[in-house]
């Protein structure tokens, strides 16, 4: 009885499952790529009890974290294809992907499906509308992921992470903590999937295989603890800058494009 339950389970699983049409890599010439990491530092903070815990924003527009983001990722994924691909990013309106995220998944989906697959599916009407738009062979997502720490507070797309006690500052990093989404452009569908970090080996912490950056010695060390000033935010912007590299995007990419 046990083994057939469990059979059940795997079969609801699979079939929650999206099987993406697989990329044929000799026929990719035109890529996109799309940030929905936003336009926000997400800000986790780890304090000695629950009650120390803290989820908080920073407004970093006038950095235009968004683009910086999404230019580093254009570069690295030119790279990539060694002149193989036309990469570029195509016109779209942020927002509408931002909100289609932010939708609950149904419970039904959330217990049996697949997190990544239900994740997509929000954003499946507008992959189509955008490739009806902007033809390509192939789409890149850059899509906000939460990080395991081990604690309750795991940073999430770009964040920074901090602890400490009574609200002081003893250890920060900034980091990217996203995954990579690879859209087939002939139909939509998504062929493949990683989190953007190098291939991890064992007893490794997120800041050693994410795009992580250690903020001792820095200005912006405690920032979590006040609201930033226009030094803060340029100084931000430099710990940010360049945080994804070319080992992350090839392990990403390695097999598929």
């Amino acid at each position: 009885m046990r083994l057939f339950a469990c059979l059940f389970v795997f079969t609801l699983l699979s079939a929650c499952t999206t099987t993406g049409t697989p990329i044929h890599r000799d026929s990719v010439f035109n890529v996109g790529v799309v940030s929905l990491l936003g336009k926000d530092i997400n800000i986790a903070y780890l304090g000695v009890t629950a009650f120390g815990n803290r989820r908080d924003q920073i407004d970093a527009t006038a950095i235009d974290l968004h683009g910086n983001i999404q230019d580093q990722l254009v570069t690295l994924v030119r790279a990539h294809g060694q002149s193989r691909f036309n990469v570029t990013v195509p016109d779209y309106d942020l927002q509408p992907w931002l909100d289609a995220l932010a939708e609950p998944v149904p419970l039904r989906s959330a217990l049996m499906g697949n997190e990544r697959d239900n994740e997509f599916r929000k954003l499946a009407p507008l992959v189509q509308s955008l490739l009806a738009q902007h033809p390509m062979d192939a789409l890149i997502l850059l899509t906000p992921h939460r990080a395991y720490t081990g604690t309750p507070m795991e940073p999430f797309g770009a964040a920074l992470y901090a602890g400490g006690r009574n609200g002081g500052v003893i250890w920060s990093y900034a980091g990217i903590f996203s995954e990579i989404w690879i859209i087939n452009g002939k139909d939509g569908s998504l062929a493949h999937g990683r989190r953007l970090r190098v291939p991890a080996s064992f007893n490794v912490s997120f800041k050693d295989d994410y795009p992580v950056r250690d903020l001792r010695d820095t200005p912006i060390f405690d920032v979590v603890t006040r609201v930033p000033t226009e030094a803060d935010l340029d100084a931000l912007s430099d710990a940010f800058s360049k945080l994804i590299t070319a080992e992350h995007v090839e392990a990403a990419l390695d097999g598929v494009l």
